[in-house]
């Protein structure tokens, strides 16, 4: 049996092109000569390794392929170091000319981006309205992954553009569009892989709307996610934002928050773990039961603390030094 890894070039394409380039724009001299030295190393050794393991002897041997593995890791360091190298020796002028060309073909690929958006969804429109009249009933069930998952990617590119013009209009009807998609995978598709995150994404505009009646539908909705697809990875913050609307309503239903909020300690390995303590923490303290209060913030002191160092998480230290 051939082993699959022979398959594998000992240097991509993409970092041999990356490295040439390099090589005829950057001075050999100085940090960057020492950098040019390793990597041409590096590759002579992948080179010599390729050619080995090609060799009969080592037909069931993996060691070259965990080689080569580890050599184009240490090669992809030297390019970063180098281009970091290059970037130091710029001058002012040749930065703003590396930053103009930057901008431009960021704009380009702006453009591009949003000619084939613009394609998908001419044709997607054209597709969707007909494909039932169009393919049998027996094929339409066979099918059904793969329409959810093309009608969810439209309503992902409509959700992108109407996010940039509410920006601008601070509109939420300008949500129109990515809303009738996401609906329309609820009505036809309520049991596919995309079901939950369409119910998510239409709560999560609902409970964005200045409007009351649409911030008690996004409830709704939340509370739907939760009883009818428990498994879901949006439950934990369905959970979230059903105790932060019961936590700031006016006058607040603090039993409520609780309530939801402790949803949260069944998601121990989440973000939300922390969040919840905390916010059940200020609930008993909003009811004047101190004693509880306490234990709660002291719990999310020691939850933030591992937070802050082992996930990153910013709201985590935010949290830890407002609970001490």
């Amino acid at each position: 049996m051939i082993n699959p890894a022979w398959s594998k070039e000992p240097l991509p394409v993409y970092l041999s092109e990356r490295w040439n380039t390099l090589r005829t724009q950057t001075p050999d001299s100085g940090k960057i000569s020492d950098l040019v030295h390793l990597g041409e190393g590096i590759l002579k050794e992948l080179s010599e390794l390729d050619a080995q393991r090609r060799d009969v002897k080592h037909i069931n041997s993996d060691q070259f392929d965990q080689r080569i593995i580890h050599l184009q890791e240490q090669f992809v360091v030297i390019i970063r170091a180098i281009e970091i190298e290059n970037v130091a020796l710029m001058s002012i002028e040749d930065m703003q000319e590396l930053k103009r060309r930057y901008n431009a073909e960021r704009l380009d690929l702006q453009v591009l981006t949003r000619a084939l958006e613009d394609s998908i969804i001419a044709r997607g429109e054209i597709f969707v309205e007909t494909y039932k009249q169009n393919i049998s009933y027996h094929h339409y069930l066979a099918k059904q992954d793969m329409l959810a998952d093309f009608i969810y990617r439209m309503a992902e590119i409509y959700y992108q553009r109407d996010a940039e013009r509410f920006s601008e209009y601070n509109d939420m009807s300008v949500f129109k569009s990515a809303l009738e998609k996401y609906q329309r995978i609820l009505d036809e598709f309520p049991k596919s892989d995309y079901a939950d995150a369409a119910l998510y994404n239409i709560a999560y505009i609902k409970s964005n709307s200045p409007s009351n009646d649409e911030k008690q539908a996004a409830i709704a909705l939340y509370k739907d996610l939760a009883a009818n697809y428990p498994s879901s990875q949006y439950v934990p913050e369905a959970y979230w934002q059903l105790g932060e609307y019961y936590f700031y309503h006016k006058p607040p239903q603090v039993q409520k928050a609780i309530l939801y909020y402790s949803e949260l300690q069944n998601y121990t390995d989440t973000r939300w773990y922390a969040r919840g303590l905390y916010k059940i923490g200020w609930c008993h303290y909003r009811n004047s039961n101190y004693p509880e209060a306490i234990k709660y913030f002291a719990n999310t002191v020691e939850v933030s603390m591992q937070d802050s160092e082992t996930k990153g998480d910013i709201l985590a230290a935010s949290m830890l030094e407002e609970s001490l």
